[in-house]
């Protein structure tokens, strides 16, 4: 082992300058070669680094456009979906803005049944044209005609006459018949209470042609209570009855006054003037008529002492 190690070392110094320079340069080679592979491989692996982030930054970029693209798809969907719900929102707005004015324009007749005003308890038929516009051969159909209970016990019941056909009706307008006395129709034995049927009607054209349910049911009124509230039809009745009253009182005052008299000897006595007035005047009357007895007494005299003188 000493012996290898003494070779070697007289090997090495034992070499001339030349050797030592050829050495030197070979080593010099060596190292450069080992600095280029060493290099290189570093270059290798950087280049492999920058192009593995190249493909990294490539697959980002393609993702985000992909990802942009999808957004600005779908943004332009909802756009465009937001567009197609405004523009079927518009038409259908148009639309119901033009079936409220069709509806608007066409007449709208009803028959039902309704309290009277007067008296709640008298039941009334209308036929009634609640549209803008007239209708025209309004045509109703019952299955039957309703019943009104008899006037008194044993009689038969009457049947309210409704028209088959109204030529027109114009906005506003009804036609109105008295039904029947509620209570009277309830107690009523063998009455129909329901009727069925539909009105007919057309417009100011001809061209429409429309149809409404009737149902009329006496029953509605069944125990239903209401509020009595005095109408203006109630005032006049009130004022006509007090009128006639007044009427009646003035008469009989009229009939008292005529029977009233300034003469003291035919009906009641009165005083026509003021009371302190008609006093006066009425001593001043004794007081004259005093004074006529006294002249007529002693005129009487004298005509009789007159005549004893004679004799």
């Amino acid at each position: 082992m000493w012996d290898w190690i003494r070779s070697v070392w007289d090997f090495i110094f034992g070499l001339e300058s030349g050797a030592w320079a050829a050495i030197a340069a070979w080593v010099a080679v060596a190292v450069g070669a080992v600095t280029i592979v060493v290099t290189g491989r570093y270059a290798k692996e950087q280049i492999g680094q920058a192009r593995e982030q190249l493909r990294d930054a490539e697959r980002d970029r393609l993702e985000q456009a992909e990802k942009d693209a999808r957004d600005l798809a779908e943004r332009e969907h909802a756009r465009l979906e937001q567009s197609r719900q405004a523009e079927q929102a518009r038409n259908q707005q148009a639309e119901d803005a033009q079936k409220l004015r069709e509806l608007q324009a066409r007449p709208n007749v009803v028959m039902f049944q309704e309290p009277m005003e007067g008296d709640w308890q008298f039941l009334e038929i209308v036929v009634k044209n609640f549209g803008r516009t007239p209708a025209f051969d309004v045509r109703i159909r019952l299955d039957s005609l309703p019943e009104v209970s008899p006037d008194y016990e044993g009689a038969a019941t009457s049947r309210v006459s409704i028209p088959e056909t109204i030529p027109i009706l114009a906005p506003g307008q009804e036609w109105r018949a008295l039904w029947d006395h509620a209570p009277n129709h309830i107690d009523a034995e063998g009455i129909e209470n329901r009727h069925e049927g539909t009105i007919t009607y057309t417009d100011v054209g001809r061209s429409q042609h429309y149809e409404t349910p009737v149902l009329l049911d006496f029953n509605l009124l069944l125990g239903t209570t209401r509020v009595e509230r005095k109408t203006i039809h109630d005032v006049a009745k009130t004022l006509d009855a007090q009128l006639k009253k007044t009427n009646e009182l003035a008469k009989k005052v009229q009939i008292t006054l005529e029977s009233y008299s300034v003469d003291e000897h035919r009906g009641i006595w009165v005083y026509p003037a003021d009371a302190d007035d008609e006093r006066r005047h009425r001593a001043q009357q004794a007081q004259e008529r005093a004074e006529r007895s006294e002249r007529n007494r002693e005129r009487l005299d004298r005509m009789m002492h007159r005549g004893t003188g004679e004799q």
